[in-house]
């Protein structure tokens, strides 16, 4: 299903793949936009971010990716670095969204990453939006 996303602010922990500890990254977002005085997540998902195509093994297992939250509000840039974050400020676009089952390993993730893309020709960059709140629902997002 083709949506439109609004503009967003992404804080979010840069990891490799080989390093990648998903609860971890969360717990460092989460603290610190919880001890910002001018950030509020704006939404209750978090998010998944890889730059390369499960496909293409030796290029996925050696790209980062990133855990992060949408937030509302502003931080300055040198105390989202000096804890290790980063932030990324998206434009209003389409994306593919494509749900998935309430319970996912990444052995799945990846086998729909690929079928979806077996019949799609999106772009390498993807993410996964995860809303443990409603019943851990998943859902794999894709631009064209």
């Amino acid at each position: 299903m083709k949506t439109i996303i609004g503009n967003s602010r992404l804080i979010f922990d840069e990891t490799s793949m080989k390093e990648f500890d998903f609860v971890a990254s969360l717990v460092k977002v989460d603290s610190f936009i919880e001890q910002s005085q001018k950030l509020t997540r704006a939404n209750g998902n978090s998010y998944i971010y890889f730059f390369a195509s499960s496909l293409d093994e030796e290029l996925f297992t050696s790209t980062s990716c990133w855990v992060g939250r949408e937030v509302i509000g502003f931080s300055p840039l040198d105390l989202i670095e000096d804890l290790g974050l980063a932030t990324k400020d998206f434009d209003r676009g389409e994306i593919h969204s494509f749900d998935g089952p309430e319970s996912l390993n990444f052995h799945e993730l990846f086998k729909l990453e690929q079928e979806i893309r077996d019949e799609n020709p999106f772009d390498s960059t993807w993410r996964v939006k995860i809303n443990v709140k409603n019943n851990s629902t998943f859902a794999l997002q894709f631009w064209e």
